[in-house]
């Protein structure tokens, strides 16, 4: 679809990291696909990744792998298409839990600061790409050397991790994943 005719739904109250999503984009190219609904013709997801390309495209850079440009010069962005909301309600609401259920999840505390360690160990210049600064990975790393529960599942803002003991599968991996997109859940083992 035209990127000039991508159409931001009419309220989101989500703050985007722009130079994180710009870092992102540059490195792993447009990874992650936005949302339009079928019913509004508004995006409901990837709100931050448009503003990231309409920002690329103003300062004059090429079109990440994944955009195509027409022979006017439009850049063509892939976006999912297909779902459709039942009302501007739902809608609205599929556009908060898109963003809240994320970022609500929290992290294993002591597997992000080993992977993002090693991330940073392998190739420094990733992370930018994956948003995080050396500070951060400081702070992870006192986090969990000095929090027993480090490799419990911690949600921003939460004081303590929660009193159950993570699932054997979660401990292992995910048994599934939900499509950043549209939130379908995607089995990864029977």
């Amino acid at each position: 679809m035209p990127l000039g005719a991508v159409r931001p739904a009419a309220r989101n109250p989500k703050q985007h990291n722009r130079a994180g999503i710009l870092a992102s984009i540059e490195r792993f190219a447009l990874g992650e696909v936005p949302l339009v609904d079928d019913r509004t013709g508004r995006l409901v997801a990837g709100h931050g990744r448009i503003e990231a390309l309409v920002t690329m495209r103003e300062e004059g850079q090429r079109p990440p792998e994944g955009v195509v440009v027409d022979d006017d010069g439009e850049w063509l962005v892939p976006v999912i298409r297909g779902w459709s909301s039942r009302t501007d309600t739902d809608a609205e609401a599929y556009t908060v839990a898109s963003n809240h259920l994320s970022e609500s999840g929290g992290w294993y505390q002591r597997g992000l600061a080993e992977l993002v360690e090693d991330i940073a160990t392998e190739d420094p210049g990733l992370l930018d790409a994956i948003g995080f600064t050396a500070d951060d990975i400081d702070q992870l790393l006192r986090r969990t050397d000095t929090d027993p529960d480090g490799g419990t599942p911690q949600a921003p803002g939460q004081d303590a991790p929660p009193a159950e003991e993570p699932h054997q599968d979660d401990v292992d991996g995910p048994t599934a994943v939900a499509c950043p997109g549209c939130g379908t859940v995607i089995p990864l083992r029977v």
